[in-house]
């Protein structure tokens, strides 16, 4: 037991330093820089280096107990910086999601507008196989359904849940929790990791915005902040994407074999059966088909 929890401890200290408080320490020197330096010394290095070996060199920073102080401060902050990041992270999961109302309500109102356009035209009666592929795939890459959030992150992650009702005729967030138990431990692994490299990228545009702020008293810090945002731009789509795809295939593949754990005999289509019974059950409701969960 000793072990094991020594084990863990040893594995929470390195996510601790490496989620939490080496970003935060990197954004504390970055943000004491941006003080120091101001707009008027943006690019003054020799004013840093001065003002780095005053303090240093100040007899009161050299006590045992001040320099312990001073630790502790750093570290504190970084760590109060790192988790007011993770807040920020899941914040940004709850901006993805939104239905789009208010000042969002035009971007999905867009991102409708033109996946209907580009359907339309690939369901043409006249349309020809090239103008079908063509349109198919940019409506594709807009929302592999029809759009319902001002943004494509939260429409791949919905699209989950409403294919899955469409194919299965199952409520996904109910059917989940289930469906993990009968996984095998490669696949929870691939998932996993899956999940918490999506989960990074939005704590990457929280740090975007930090890092933003500090333009305020430094205005190179608005480069910083525009390189963060546009590689969590690109991390946000490919981890939505790997997620989505292996959510969808794990779905696919373990279904069926939840139904025999369950005692229920799979069909022999592509469709196993037993959605709407199932989604009653874990709900412990009754189904009703006349009134779908994903509209």
């Amino acid at each position: 037991m000793n072990s094991l929890l020594g084990e863990f401890t040893k594995k929470l200290g390195d996510r601790w330093a490496s989620l939490l408080a080496l970003p935060g320490l990197l954004w504390l020197a970055v943000a004491s820089a941006a003080v120091t330096a101001g707009h008027a010394h943006a690019f003054d290095l020799g004013r840093l280096r001065d003002r780095l070996t005053a303090f240093v060199e100040d007899p009161s920073h050299r006590a045992a107990g001040t320099a312990l102080l001073l630790i502790a401060a750093v570290l504190l902050g970084s760590a109060v910086v790192g988790q007011a990041m993770s807040a920020g992270g899941r914040f940004v999961v709850w901006w993805w999601d939104r239905a789009g109302g208010g000042l969002l309500s035009g971007a999905r109102s867009n991102r409708r507008r033109r996946w209907n356009a580009h359907l339309s035209i690939a369901d043409g009666p006249t349309a020809t196989a090239a103008e079908i592929a063509k349109h198919s795939t940019r409506a594709d890459r807009i929302c592999v359904i029809e759009p319902d959030r001002p943004f494509w992150i939260g429409d791949r992650v919905r699209a989950i849940h409403v294919r899955t009702l469409r194919i299965y005729h199952l409520d996904l967030s109910v059917t989940w929790p289930r469906l993990w138990l009968v996984l095998p431990e490669a696949t929870q692994t691939a998932l996993a990791r899956a999940s918490e490299a999506w989960a990074a990228a939005a704590r990457l545009y929280a740090w975007a915005v930090l890092y933003g702020l500090l333009a305020l008293a430094w205005y190179p810090a608005l480069l910083v902040a525009a390189a963060i945002a546009t590689t969590a731009q690109l991390r946000a789509r490919r981890t939505t994407r790997d997620l989505a795809d292996l959510t969808e295939a794990a779905v696919d593949v373990h279904y069926r074999e939840l139904l025999e754990l369950l005692g229920r005999s799979p069909g022999a289509g592509l469709d196993p059966g037993h959605g709407p019974e199932l989604t009653g059950w874990f709900r412990r409701t009754r189904w009703d088909p006349a009134s779908p969960l994903y509209e």
